[in-house]
């Protein structure tokens, strides 16, 4: 489900477009609307922002649209390719893989610093 049905999800809906630029996410609108403070972790996403570090379930909202983000962008986000295969490209399976994995420019990045400082040197040396 890559867009929120405002039929089904009337009081989300409520909520999410009366935030404001402060509001990090659901919670922070309720408080400030008088509510109880609950969905912390149904974070805003703005332009401007870098997205958070997702989880296995992703309440992104995109707050500028109103909408969960989509799967492209939980995949950009994730350094993942455009052409991985998540063998089932449901909205849940493409998050779950992405929320679970360590971001393969993160991995790449690492493995390239720890080569370079010498780490993996040591069977050299004790020929």
């Amino acid at each position: 489900m890559d867009r929120l049905n405002k039929a089904s999800y009337t009081k989300f809906y409520q909520i999410a477009s009366q935030a404001n630029q402060y509001d990090k996410n659901i919670a922070d609108t309720r408080i400030r609307l008088g509510e109880k403070g609950s969905a912390f972790q149904t974070l805003y996403i703005r332009d401007n922002m870098i997205v958070p570090t997702q989880r296995s379930k992703p309440d992104l909202i995109d707050i500028k649209e109103i909408a969960y983000v989509s799967k492209e962008t939980i995949r950009n986000s994730q350094t993942f390719p455009q052409d991985f295969n998540f063998l089932s490209d449901t909205y849940s399976n493409v998050g779950y893989i992405c929320g679970m994995s360590v971001p393969p420019i993160m991995i790449k990045r690492l493995v390239t610093r720890l080569i370079e400082s010498g780490l993996f040197d040591y069977k050299l040396r004790r020929k």
